[in-house]
């Protein structure tokens, strides 16, 4: 599960707050969403407890995460351009291709 929500809330700025068992992380290959995000169990919504784990974050560690957000922003969210990239990179990196080898052409020769 993807939402454009979620994009929206980077783009402003807010630290995107998660809650799902089964999201699927765009670009988790390269990014630590544990540096920009709340991640938290659906099962939260029920305990009445977010506010609480929210305001337990210190002031610190949300600029941290706001300066990172940021950066992450721009780097692989920001436009289309950003996030082909990062596809291109991500899929580049788990192809492990071998180098073309250059062929004589009597080696084609049937």
């Amino acid at each position: 599960r993807h939402s454009y929500r979620y994009l929206e809330a980077m783009q402003s700025g807010a630290i995107p707050v998660i809650l799902s068992d089964g999201w699927v992380w765009p670009f988790s290959e390269v990014l630590n969403y544990d540096t920009f995000t709340v991640r938290l169990p659906e099962q939260e919504c029920t305990t009445g407890n977010i506010p609480d784990i929210l305001r337990a974050i210190s002031p610190a560690r949300v600029r941290k995460m706001q300066i990172q957000l940021r950066r992450v922003w721009g780097l692989h969210f920001r436009d289309l351009e950003a996030q082909v990239g990062t596809m291109l990179g991500v899929l580049e990196s788990q192809m492990h291709l071998e180098p073309l080898l250059e062929w004589d052409e009597q080696d084609l020769e049937v």
